[in-house]
């Protein structure tokens, strides 16, 4: 299964390039999202396209966030910070619940490239 970052959601949403290369990738396997990946795309979103989005998530499956992935999310954020490589919270979150669920992140943000233990495919 992938996991959809809020970054691929809305290049899906406005019917972009870069949203059909995330489809190619995807095809007809299953995929998800996050809860802060909702969040994010949402804060974000237009009036134009909030109906879209809403239709769009309405049948997308979403993974939450539980206890393991707070653990593990401490444990990405500590690796990160010795590196000097810190990223947001949410997307520390985000990368946690892909490594705790063992699914590939589809993104357009390369810092998730800099994440031991997360298998991601950074869409260019």
């Amino acid at each position: 299964m992938y996991i959809l970052d809020s970054s691929a959601i809305i290049e899906i949403i406005h019917g972009s390039e870069k949203g059909k290369k995330v489809l190619d990738i995807i095809k007809s396997s299953p995929v998800a999202t996050t809860v802060f990946s909702i969040y994010e795309v949402f804060m974000g979103v237009k009036e134009k396209y909030r109906n879209m989005t809403l239709d769009f998530f309405a049948n997308l499956p979403i993974l939450i966030f539980t206890r393991a992935d707070s653990l593990q999310s401490i444990e990405i954020d500590k690796d990160l910070e010795r590196a000097g490589k810190k990223i947001n919270l949410l997307d520390t979150f985000i990368a946690a619940i892909c490594t705790i669920n063992k699914q590939t992140l589809i993104t357009f943000d390369n810092h998730f490239d800099n994440i031991k233990r997360l298998d991601v495919k950074i869409v260019s």
